[in-house]
């Protein structure tokens, strides 16, 4: 205990030695900050920022509300929004994102409300950062185009450069390959003109050169890609960046291999690989591999291609990327595929579907996690607002009590003055005796009409306080009633699909009366207005089906499933009549499944309804619709198949998609099947289609018996 003692003490001396350095850094900051004038304010603010990243985050909290208790007292709108900035990016870094953009926003507005144009552009600029930070790409972009029209108009390098360079990555991620390449040729421009070059600067500009290049390559502009991927290159070795050598000569052997300069792709893939396995970038370098094993199966040089993918796959280990695992798998089925290994290849291939439908998963998550992200953060923006707002209401109060208060302190002070003065006369003259009696009825009398005043303020400080508590029961009325509304409008949007479809039952009821009239002259007529009730009736339920999908989904029951198959195939009895189409149910013995039977409705009506719009009239065989139910492996499965015009392999992977159309032929909007799909994944299972283009399609639902 003895030699643990003076050695705790050296360490908090050094502790306090070292934090006391950089606290006193922060306080010269602050102090040079107070006396300078707005031209320097961004200089010294990035300054302050630097150095207090080194303290802990109370001390930076404590630190940024100084300086806005500092700029709030100097009575400078400028310097509050340097201020007002700074506290947001101590709350950024604190993960208090809500606050920090707050604090954003009002620099921003502070600066457009006392018209200072540059401190707007940089406000501007800051916003657009966080806004790409967040994955947020129109606000970023909107922003950053903003403060860029306003350095244009400034003639301002530096932050031009930085506008410029932020709005071509934005741009390319956005797929927006063109307005890319602009962006980041001005990036270049104004790189040329900057005074004071930074290690940062030149790999912006490097970034800039390698974003022309991949922005070319998807645009086919080969000749611009390569002299855009030659510039990064003379940068990335002027700087000895050997990561950035690398990567730019993957990017290159993109274009090489697509003008046909095969040995050219090579080389610069082999240097990639190389660079990458040395810097340890794992990824990069399974790419690079992956990418000479594709190429040498192209060139039929098997053994190469072999060596390659098996080094691909031993760098898996370090890897946990679904693309890249896609990448590998693709690579080797086709590997497998030419070397006439059909078993092999056949197993990656299901292996390539499986990770397709992991990497559709995971793009799913992210797009909720960014959607989750975004309203919590709007969220949080209204809470904080509406809190200002009450805080603004209370302080409204504290001043106008204090107010009460002076006002209350001034009469009794007055009161205990006279009332000494009053004393002091009555000693000075006691000839006046009777004179100061008469005063001090007076001042009685004057107390009198004071203790009524004070009751009168006590009693319109009880009138205050009861209207306070009825306007709070009142805003409480008023959000319970708009609270009912909002139930009452969401009733309403339930509701409205299906009273929308009583007309068109309607449309289809006087169908069936004309078409038992025998009015043959009228037929074509009505059988067009017939096929108008059944496009918009689907349409309407397939409103109600994402409604559906939309909300939970409820509880399980156990379910006849050749009944639910049943009452769906009743509904396109007309159909099956009209088009002269064979249904084919094929059942075994009775099968019943816990499951919810709105989704197992949404999953066949969509199957049959696809089958009977696809149909193909064949001269030597009726169009027909087959649906097969049976147990395998504890598994519901139901195909559902027709002999219609089948699907276009080129098609086949985007069937599921929202909104896609094949074929001329179709005559809905591209939703029925995504529905089904998504209404299969939510019951927890799978859904398949086999088709031969021109013969059929048979799509089977894979759902879990229990």
């Amino acid at each position: 205990m003895k030699k643990i003692l003076p050695t705790l003490c050296v360490l908090l001396s050094m502790m306090v030695a070292y934090a006391q350095p950089a606290m006193d850094e922060v306080e010269l900051v602050h102090r040079e900050i107070e006396k300078a004038d707005s031209s320097r304010y961004d200089h010294l603010f990035n300054q302050l920022y630097s150095k207090c990243r080194a303290l802990p985050a109370a001390r930076r909290m404590a630190v940024a509300e100084q300086i806005v208790a500092t700029a709030e007292q100097a009575n400078n709108p400028v310097l509050l929004a340097y201020a007002y900035r700074h506290k947001g990016n101590t709350y950024l870094d604190a993960k208090q994102n809500a606050e920090g953009l707050n604090y954003l926003k009002k620099a921003y507005t502070l600066c457009q409300e006392n018209n200072q144009k540059r401190e707007t552009g940089i406000m501007a600029l800051r916003l657009g950062r966080f806004y790409f930070d967040e994955d947020f790409f129109t606000e970023a972009l909107e922003r950053f185009y903003e403060a860029d029209h306003i350095f244009v108009s400034l003639n301002d390098t530096s932050n031009l450069f930085e506008t410029s360079y932020l709005s071509s990555l934005i741009n390319y991620r956005m797929s927006n390959y063109a307005e890319a390449i602009v962006q980041a040729q001005t990036t270049n421009s104004q790189f040329a003109r900057l005074r004071h070059l930074t290690k940062g600067d030149s790999i912006n500009a490097m970034s800039a050169n390698n974003t022309i290049g991949l922005s070319a390559f998807q645009l086919g502009n080969f000749e611009l890609g390569l002299q855009a991927f030659e510039k990064a290159e003379v940068m990335a070795k002027q700087m000895k960046n050997e990561f950035w050598i690398g990567l730019i000569n993957g990017n290159r052997a993109k274009i090489y291999r697509a003008q046909g300069f095969i040995t050219m792709a090579i080389q610069n893939l082999k240097q990639d690989f190389a660079i990458s396995i040395k810097s340890k970038e794992w990824s990069s370098a399974n790419s690079s591999a992956t990418t000479l094993a594709d190429i040498y199966i192209d060139e039929k040089k098997l053994s190469l291609a072999k060596l390659y993918l098996d080094t691909a796959a031993s760098l898996m280990k370090y890897i946990t990327s679904t693309r890249r695992k896609l990448a590998v798998a693709k690579t080797k089925a086709k590997y497998y595929e030419r070397s006439g290994d059909l078993s092999n290849s056949l197993k990656m291939q299901k292996e390539v579907i499986l990770l397709n439908d992991s990497l559709m998963v995971e793009r799913e998550r992210v797009n909720m996690a960014k959607f989750s992200a975004r309203y919590e953060l709007e969220k949080k923006q209204t809470e904080i607002t509406a809190l200002q707002h009450s805080n603004e209401i209370q302080q409204t109060k504290i001043d106008n009590q204090r107010v009460i208060i002076w006002s209350t302190g001034i009469i009794l002070g007055l009161v205990v003055l006279l009332v000494l003065v009053i004393i002091r006369d009555s000693y000075r003259m006691k000839a006046q005796y009777a004179v100061i009696s008469l005063q001090r009825k007076e001042i009685e009398n004057k107390n009198e009409e004071l203790e009524a005043q004070s009751h009168t303020l006590q009693q319109q400080n009880q009138i205050i306080g009861s209207i306070n508590l009825q306007l709070e029961e009142k805003v409480k009325e008023r959000t319970d009633e708009l609270n009912a509304a909002n139930q009452e409008l969401d009733r309403f949007l339930y509701h409205a699909s299906h009273d929308i479809r009583r007309p068109i039952a309607t449309l289809l009821g006087l169908e069936q009366v004309f078409q038992l009239s025998g009015r043959e002259t009228w037929q074509v007529l009505f059988e067009k207005v017939s096929d108008t009730a059944h496009s918009m009736d689907s349409m309407l339920y397939k409103l109600h089906m994402a409604y559906e999908l939309n909300r939970p989904t409820g509880e399980r029951n156990e379910i006849d499933l050749h009944e639910i198959i049943n009452e769906t195939t009743r509904v396109f009895n007309s159909e099956f009549q009209r088009r002269n189409i064979d249904l084919v149910n094929v059942r075994g013995a009775s099968i019943v499944i816990s499951s919810n039977k709105e989704l197992l409705n949404v999953i066949f009506r969509n199957l049959i309804e696809n089958a009977i719009s696809f149909r193909r009239p064949h001269l030597e065989e009726r169009p027909f619709v087959r649906i097969r139910s049976y147990i395998r492996d504890n598994t519901v499965m139901v195909d559902v198949e027709d002999n219609g015009i089948g699907i276009d392999p080129k098609h086949s992977d985007r069937i599921f998609d929202l909104y896609f159309r094949g074929t001329q032929q179709s005559k809905g909007n591209g939703v029925g099947l995504y529905l089904a799909k998504k209404a299969v994944t939510m019951l927890g299972g799978v859904i398949e289609v086999k088709s031969e283009w021109g013969t059929g399609s048979v799509f089977s639902v894979h759902l879990p018996l229990r």
